[in-house]
């Protein structure tokens, strides 16, 4: 079973700013 469910705001933000800095290092 999954106990794990990254929905709050802050794993989101992490995520997002993980996601925008390997688009800005890949450019």
């Amino acid at each position: 079973e999954v106990t794990e469910q990254p929905d709050n705001a802050a794993t989101q933000g992490k995520i997002a700013k993980i996601a925008h800095l390997v688009v800005v290092t890949k450019a």
